[in-house]
Parts: C-alpha cells; structure tokens; sequence
C-alpha cells in the first residue's frame, strides 16, 4: 500500500508506504519522516511544500520504482 496525499490549501504533502501508529521527526527544513514503534520508516510529509525547490530538496531517502 502506497497513499499520497496533497492539502493545496495547507500546502502539506504525506506519502505513506503503511498505516500504522507512527510518530514525525524532523529530518530538513519542513521535511519530516513517518516512523512506526519499532522505527521503521513508514511515510513522508512535507510542509510548504511549494515554497521548496524541487532540485534541491533533499528528502531523506530515496524512492526506486519497480515496473510489475
């Protein structure tokens, strides 16, 4: 399960890979990482979020897509 969500007018983008209890830490400048209980990353979310350079963002992993 992969969602992603977009608040145009909060400006906040979530990616989750799984719903599930989770704290945020703040990893860059408006950029946080999901983590569940036993520390795992599970998602994403980014405030003002277009307010960042697309280029110079810098998330805190990187994301691979598999064709099925």
């Amino acid at each position: 399960m992969m969602t992603l969500w977009y608040d145009r007018k909060g400006d906040v983008l979530e990616l989750l890979f799984e719903d599930a209890p989770s704290v945020l830490d703040e990893v860059d400048e408006d950029v946080f990482v999901r983590c569940s209980a036993d520390g795992r990353v599970i998602g994403l979310m980014i405030f003002d979020v277009s307010k960042h350079d697309k280029d110079t963002l810098n998330l805190p992993f990187a994301v691979a897509v598999k064709a099925a």
